[in-house]
């Protein structure tokens, strides 16, 4: 199955174009805007039922300042964290909004995307992640985002 990415945090994507060149620092993992608010990319994983596979997500996670700096230090290891951060992309799940859900960062190292953890809550996204979901809701999930 095929994640669902976003190209940038919301944050970025609501600085009018004209000001992106002066305001925001992004590639295609990092991503700092004003030199005050610092994202970084993971991804989110939700666990498909009676199946080897997950759903999911590439997602921006706001970070503090100290942690990106101490990410940009040790970006290939895993002895870093974990992280406290949000959410920083609005995703299509359920209809509630995902912005600013608390998560924990766990780095992996070896080149491979920190992966995300919801803090508990009673937001469908997390319920999804500790519980997982059917095939079917993962493919209309999935449609949701390329349909």
């Amino acid at each position: 199955m095929q994640d669902l990415t976003f190209d940038q945090p919301e944050h970025a994507q609501s600085i009018a174009e004209e000001e992106r060149d002066a305001r925001v620092i992004l590639d295609s993992d990092l991503c700092a805007i004003d030199k005050q608010h610092f994202f970084i990319r993971a991804v989110l994983l939700i666990p498909v039922l009676e199946s080897e596979e997950h759903l999911g997500f590439g997602i921006w996670i706001s970070q503090e300042k100290a942690h990106f700096a101490n990410y940009l230090d040790n970006y290939d290891t895993n002895e870093i964290g974990p992280f406290i951060g949000s959410l920083a992309n609005e995703l299509k799940y359920d209809g509630i909004s995902t912005l600013s859900l608390k998560t924990m960062v766990h780095f992996q190292g070896s080149g491979q995307r920190p992966l995300v953890v919801l803090d508990q809550s009673d937001h469908p996204l997390y319920l999804a992640q500790e519980s997982g979901i059917t095939m079917d809701r993962a493919w209309e999930i999935t449609h949701d985002y390329l349909g």
